[in-house]
């Protein structure tokens, strides 16, 4: 894969495959991703966080809401 295409070259998980809840929280204002690799969410929504990327910016996590 291409690390150009990618936002970092490794992640933080709490388990081997990435697939364990890593911590959960509430969505502080809305955000809408600027590409369907995005998760869009409303203030006050549920966020459930199963990884973190470790690379340039430690803003990006995968989650769902």
């Amino acid at each position: 894969t291409d690390l150009g295409r990618r936002f970092a070259e490794r992640k933080r998980c709490a388990d081997p495959e990435c697939s364990m809840l890593m911590c959960r929280g509430k969505a502080r204002q809305d955000f809408e991703g600027p590409d369907c690799r995005f998760v869009n969410f409303k203030k006050g929504e549920a966020v459930y966080v199963y990884y973190k990327l470790i690379g340039k910016s430690i803003e990006l996590w995968a989650g769902s809401v």
